[in-house]
């Protein structure tokens, strides 16, 4: 029984976390907790409309609103609605269980980014931090987000 057991205690442990870490799809982003906040993020800059407080409040963790502040974070988020528009993910990368890496171009400025996006490690799994870096080269092929149809 005990053989049973540890086998069906690795097989959860290798569906929740071993197929999960590397190069995500926008599939795998769909289903995981933290990576659909990314999308929701990568939406939120591509609609371009105003973010509520309560809205920050429910994808963003206490810590970071204590930080940045709710202005600060409402501001972040219309500098990039108005100076890229849309942020087009060509590559996902799932570092660590609460830690993303993206390489993404802005569609206004068409300058490449490096984004690395940082969870609270138990749910709701809310933004803790995230970084945007300008970088230099370019990935090929076409972006895996939005579909550009």
């Amino acid at each position: 029984m005990k053989t049973i057991t540890y086998f069906i205690l690795i097989g959860l442990y290798t569906s929740m976390f071993g197929q999960t870490m590397g190069k995500q799809s926008v599939a795998q982003l769909e289903e995981s907790p933290a990576g659909s906040k990314i999308l929701w993020f990568m939406d939120v800059v591509k609609g371009g409309e105003a973010i509520s407080d309560e809205v920050i409040k429910t994808k963003f963790a206490p810590k970071l609103i204590e930080k940045m502040g709710l202005d600060e974070l409402k501001n972040m988020i219309t500098d990039l609605q108005q100076k890229e528009g849309v942020l087009l993910v060509y590559k996902a990368k799932r570092e660590k269980v609460t830690q993303y890496k993206l390489k993404v171009k802005g569609k206004k400025s068409n300058q490449w980014f490096e984004m690395q996006f940082y969870f609270e490690e138990s749910r709701p799994y809310r933004l803790l931090g995230f970084t945007i870096d300008s970088v230099d080269g370019m990935e090929e092929g076409e972006p895996i987000y939005p579909t550009l149809n």
